[in-house]
């Protein structure tokens, strides 16, 4: 499965994480990227909101708050172009 590898435990709570790099095609961590989706996850539960997907080429889905979302989010994998700057040391 790509996506985050967990050890267990909330997305918030979470120390040591992988994501699949999809241009390098390995799993490797990127703290920044675990700070940012752990901002999002902190917002959702402030405004009582869930980001979701209706697929992968579909809109994104506004929902009624539940840690389920925040799971599907923290599994996030890093996509081939941002991989590519992330590889290159060039994140923008």
């Amino acid at each position: 499965m790509r996506g985050g590898s967990r050890k267990g435990g909330c997305l918030l709570q979470e120390t040591e994480m992988k994501r699949w790099n999809d241009f390098l095609n390995k799993d490797l961590e990127y703290p920044k990227i675990d700070a940012f989706l752990a901002d999002i996850t902190v917002v959702c539960q402030k405004h009582g909101f869930s980001i979701s997907h209706e697929d992968s080429h579909g809109a994104f889905l506004i929902e009624s708050y539940s840690g389920d979302y925040d799971q599907w989010l923290g599994d996030a994998y890093i996509g081939s172009k941002l991989g590519e700057h992330l590889a290159t040391g060039d994140e923008k």
